[in-house]
């Protein structure tokens, strides 16, 4: 029996500690925590909280003013969001990499990892799906638009397949780790998880790589050079979260286990660093125009700080790797990967920025981030911290042992200091699910995925839209413009204005003047610019829910009711005639054009042929406005057309015809000096102080 004049002798302050004792210990229960909670712990709770709350009061200033509250704009229409989406990909590779390396390579030094290593996969891979939620314009139509009419030529299309299994692998790796599943399970495990690692970088990748818009991406060494980058990373990462959690959460991995996963590091930098030496020879050597530009900006230009930073920073972690004595220094595998971390995030940045930088147009844009997309990236970033937090004392991620299973001290008891054991006497070691099926699923997915990711574009059927139902019989509608004849009235560019109710800061059409010579040899070039309705129209190869499209009559058409607002198709363009509405406008807005819109911001608009009158004979406004008849609208399919004879008797020209785009707008009398430079504002006056010829 309890003594009461004992307890009585205690102090208040001591009775108190006691209340504390016991009620930390019963919410312990309740949740399944073990360990000791501290308030150090519980502080550091606390202020990941705030910062998920701060970032969450920020989006909602940007949910409600619209993606104008960034330092995004027509030009740089990816940023923060998308650079960090890039990076937090990277770090979920390392997780799986050592965890599959345990039971596919026998690398069994790093089995005590397993929990951490995969933990960190899931929370990074949640992450970067999270990112890019607030660089969407519409993202509450994101997953219903993706699951109902995806695009399987599009690379956003197959990075959402890859990264959803990806994710969900990972928590399957890691239910399979804490229940101790058998190693024939987690041999069949690690060969279907090990593909969908490599292959979450090569398809976001290829979310670059393949838009022939941007040269300073179109390359085919970018997937190795995303592989290398994500590998360092990720285990820079995993370093720096074992000597923390050690440090923090009293766990006792194996000291060796840093310092070896410091020499893969030190091992893997300098691969790293070649692949980014061999792309600046490559194309400094070839001086390409439209590369050797956004390349310069890296070297000599605005972000050739953050270049040489990310290089210094490389440099030095792998000098501070080197030595095998210097490895076995808890505070260099620190630095050096803190350092490593800076340096593949300021790449992420170096990579994504001077190829949006310059515009197809040859104009040079400026980002800063402003403090909205710094507040939800933090808050994001503190999101995945406060997971993994949790993850630790719920999910009991200790170490597990080289061989056997050696528990760690919070799970050899729990609160009642009996040893936790599966109820019912039942091995676990046995597995749950049998070898074969794990093999099949392996195979299946990794065929399954080189199967979507090899669909050619021009073999996909696109499904008809609801919305701008054609009515028309015409099949390839296309336009000639006569510089001859156009004054640069500015007629077209108003007549578009009034019949669509284009908004003030938005051009669907517009008509550049161009300089050519010096004085007093000068001479006036007035150039037309508007959507070329391309044959092959890359806009409408990445849009991932066919919010754009083209109809069969060779129209190429915008739904701004499915747009969700990735601005994809405004970095293929090649041509920057797609604008994106960043906040709700101002000025005309008739009721025509806004009864199609659901929603007033958060989606791209562009030229659409006036489809609503070529549906009734008519010529589009800017053609039906001209006043020299420079612009000349017709059905190519027509012999007896005036566009067919233009194009049949007179040499004609088109813009940036080497892309393969067939754009169906056919210019006479071009000037290949006029054609790549352009600015997207009526009436601008370019200069070219070249002698004419």
């Amino acid at each position: 029996m309890v003594q009461w004049s004992y307890i009585s002798e205690y102090s208040a302050i001591e009775v108190e500690k006691l209340v504390w004792i016991a009620l930390e210990v019963k919410l312990m229960k309740t949740i399944g925590i073990s360990g000791k909670i501290g308030w150090a712990f519980l502080g550091w709770i606390a202020v990941l909280i705030i910062l998920v709350a701060f970032g969450v009061y920020a989006y909602t200033i940007q949910w409600t003013r619209g993606l104008i509250v960034t330092g995004m704009g027509d030009i740089v229409v990816w940023g923060l969001y998308v650079s960090n989406f890039i990076f937090f990909i990277g770090l979920a590779a390392g997780g799986v990499v050592v965890y599959a390396s345990v039971y596919l390579l026998g690398a069994e030094k790093f089995k005590p990892l397993s929990k951490v290593a995969i933990s960190l996969a899931a929370v990074s891979t949640l992450l970067g799906m999270l990112i890019i939620l607030p660089d969407l314009g519409r993202p509450e139509r994101f997953f219903l638009n993706i699951l109902m009419s995806p695009n399987p030529s599009s690379m956003l299309v197959l990075d959402f397949v890859v990264l959803s299994a990806y994710f969900l692998i990972c928590l399957i790796d890691l239910i399979l780790v804490i229940r101790g599943a058998s190693i024939r399970t987690m041999i069949a495990m690690s060969a279907v998880s090990l593909p969908f690692a490599i292959g979450i970088h090569s398809v976001t990748a290829w979310i670059f790589g393949v838009v022939k818009a941007r040269a300073f991406w179109n390359t085919g060494i970018l997937a190795p050079v995303f592989l290398s980058s994500a590998i360092i990373s990720s285990i820079s990462l995993l370093i720096i979260v074992t000597i923390l959690t050690t440090r923090f959460a009293g766990f006792e991995f194996p000291k060796d286990l840093a310092p070896e996963l410091g020499k893969i590091l030190g091992a893997v930098i300098p691969v790293d660093l070649f692949l980014l030496g061999v792309e600046i020879l490559t194309v400094g050597y070839s001086a390409a125009p439209e590369h050797i530009t956004p390349l310069m900006f890296l070297l000599a230009g605005p972000y050739s700080v953050a270049f040489y930073a990310e290089l210094l920073f490389g440099i030095a972690a792998f000098i501070m790797l080197v030595h095998p004595a210097a490895r076995k220094s808890t505070k260099v595998l620190a630095v050096s990967s803190v350092l490593v971390m800076f340096a593949i995030w300021l790449k992420r940045s170096n990579l994504l920025l001077p190829g949006l930088v310059v515009s197809p147009l040859g104009v040079i844009g400026t980002y800063n981030p402003t403090w909205v997309e710094w507040s939800i990236t933090t808050g994001v970033i503190a999101f995945g911290a406060l997971l993994y937090t949790l993850a630790i004392k719920v999910l009991h991620l200790g170490p597990m042992a080289a061989v056997g299973h050696v528990e760690s001290k919070w799970d050899k008891m729990d609160m009642d200091g009996v040893s936790e054991k599966p109820a019912g006497g039942k091995d676990v070691s046995k597995p749950s699910v049998p070898r074969r099926q794990f093999l099949e699923m392996a195979v299946g997915a990794t065929v399954g995925v080189a199967a979507l990711a090899s669909i050619p574009s021009s073999s996909i059927q696109f499904p008809k839209q609801e919305a701008y139902a054609q009515a028309s019989t015409v099949k390839d509608w296309a336009m000639v413009v006569d510089l001859r004849r156009c004054i640069g009235c500015q007629a077209c560019f108003a007549a578009c204005k009034s019949e669509n109710g284009v908004p003030l800061g938005i051009e669907y059409t517009w008509v550049e003047t161009h300089e050519q010579g010096k004085y007093p040899n000068t001479r006036l070039t007035f150039l037309p610019r508007l959507c070329n309705h391309c044959h092959h129209p890359p806009c409408v190869q990445v849009c991932p829910v066919f919010a754009t499209y083209k109809r069969e009559d060779g129209v190429v058409m915008q739904d701004v009711n499915k747009c969700i607002g990735c601005r994809y198709c405004m970095g293929a363009c090649p041509y920057g005639v797609r604008s994106f509405i960043w906040q709700e406008p101002r000025g005309a807005w008739p009721e025509m054009w806004k009864g199609k819109a659901e929603a007033t911001q958060g989606f791209v608009v562009k030229c659409h042929g006036c489809y609503h009158r070529i549906e009734k004979g008519l010529k589009p406004a800017c053609a039906e406005a001209c006043v020299g008849g420079a612009r000349i609208w017709g059905d190519l399919r027509d012999p007896n057309s005036e566009v067919r004879k233009i194009v049949d008797t007179l040499p004609t020209q088109t813009l940036k015809s080497y892309l393969g785009a067939r754009p169906m707008v056919f210019y006479i009398g071009l000037s290949d000096k006029i054609a790549e430079r352009g600015k997207k504002s009526a009436g601008t006056i370019i200069l070219h102080e070249e002698e004419i010829e």
